[in-house]
């Protein structure tokens, strides 16, 4: 699960900063449009989760639509989040905020 925000400004001047720190690559954020809105999409606070904790798909919008993105966004996301863990974590760098080792032993 990758949690998004709408705090645009604050996510841009994160990101900004993380990219000039580190000469152009950094790969804890990413930004994208859900149901035609801008948003940043946390990789660096993403967390595992297995289909029997999912209840329903995120509503928007006072609960009037469900949270869509483009496949072409979605294969992006899943690509980065894959290289974020098997480039990042497993060799110990900390990108990601959450405490996965936790979460994936509960799993």
């Amino acid at each position: 699960m990758i949690p998004i925000s709408s705090q645009i400004e604050k996510y841009e001047k994160l990101y900004n900063d993380k990219m000039h720190r580190y000469n152009g690559h950094f790969d804890g954020i990413r930004f994208g449009y859900v149901n035609g809105k801008k948003r940043a999409f946390l990789i660096q606070n993403m967390c595992p989760v297995t289909e029997e904790y999912i209840d329903y798909e995120y509503p928007i919008e006072n609960n009037t639509k469900v949270v869509r993105i483009n496949e072409s966004l979605a294969k992006e996301l899943h690509s980065i989040a894959r290289k974020v863990l098997r480039f990042y974590y497993d060799r110990g760098i900390k990108i990601i905020l959450t405490d996965l080792d936790t979460i994936l032993r509960a799993l």
